[in-house]
């Protein structure tokens, strides 16, 4: 992801933080002024106000939310079939030709191109050369350009292997972000469905990943197998994209619909969300009931001991 991308990824997570709440409030007085006129808008704490906040806030929320995937899907990076504008099922022939059809019209070598130019050839020439080798092209489908970097790797299984090892650090800083929410008690409820939504992309990028690649001879497919190479609803919303495309996108999907959660389902539900106080409180009282409990076994097994001694004696 380029800097600019990554810049705006952030803003977009930052607007979460303002925007659906501050908007909302301009709703409310815009739809009393143009609507009621002669009427005040509802003052904050009333019921007509906090009925009135939950439906602009919701409607707000999931269109920024809708926002949010749709310039997550837009901004994917370009693929290197994309660049050197061949199809999926190209073989080697047909990246031989593209490849020099891309060379005559943007070698360094010309007087117009510039130093953009050069990171653009480098970028056809690394192109030509992972999708050339089929053990690479395989390992630059599910885990993108990354592959080139990465030496000593001659299998499908070693790719294999070295790509989850880089995936990993997604799932292990986000599960253990979920797993302190959980001990923090900050959401309740909620967190159940973050651990649904943390599920289903762990479980979708590992099909991704494991879905057998098209067998290519001579420019068509000709595999056998009956497993698709993406999910149907992501190869739907996302044609032309790759499964590391997609996985790209699972990932901007989880964050979004996990800070969604966290703004969304204290105004939805909010008998869900417990304060620190309650939280203190219930811990408190849980605390003395088990320490009551383990007061009323000890004199009751006193009680016992002694009857038992008693009966020994007697």
């Amino acid at each position: 992801m380029s800097p600019t991308a990554t810049a705006f990824a952030i803003l977009r997570f930052i607007g979460w933080s303002f925007l659906p709440s501050a908007l909302a409030n301009v709703l409310i007085n815009g739809y009393h002024r143009i609507v009621h006129p002669g009427y005040p808008s509802p003052r904050p704490g009333t019921p007509a106000y906090i009925s009135q906040y939950r439906l602009s806030f919701t409607v707000l929320a999931v269109l920024y939310l809708l926002y949010t995937l749709v310039a997550a899907a837009t901004s994917l990076p370009e693929s290197y079939y994309e660049i050197l504008g061949v199809d999926r099922a190209v073989d080697e022939q047909g990246l031989k030709i593209a490849f020099r059809a891309f060379a005559r019209k943007n070698h360094p070598d010309r007087p117009s191109i510039g130093v953009d130019g050069e990171g653009r050839f480098r970028e056809a020439r690394d192109a030509f050369e992972a999708l050339k080798n089929p053990v690479k092209r395989f390992a630059y489908d599910r885990f993108g350009p990354d592959v080139v970097s990465w030496k000593d790797l001659s299998t499908p299984r070693e790719y294999i292997r070295r790509g989850l090892s880089s995936a990993s650090g997604f799932y292990i800083g986000s599960g253990a972000l979920l797993l302190l929410i959980s001990i923090l008690g900050k959401s309740g409820s909620l967190s159940f469905w973050r651990y649904v939504l943390f599920s289903t992309v762990l479980f979708a990028e590992a099909y991704l990943i494991f879905s057998p690649s098209p067998i290519i001879v001579n420019g068509e497919d000709v595999g056998v197998s009956d497993i698709p190479h993406s999910l149907p609803i992501l190869s739907a919303l996302l044609p032309s994209r790759l499964p590391y495309q997609h996985i790209l996108f699972l990932h901007q999907m989880f964050i979004s619909l996990s800070v969604c959660i966290s703004h969304l389902g204290p105004v939805l539900l909010p008998e869900t969300v417990m304060s620190e106080r309650d939280i203190m409180k219930t811990t408190f009282d849980l605390s003395h009931r088990i320490s009551l409990v383990s007061g009323i076994a000890e004199r009751e097994g006193e009680i016992h001991s002694m009857s038992f001694s008693s009966v020994r004696n007697s």
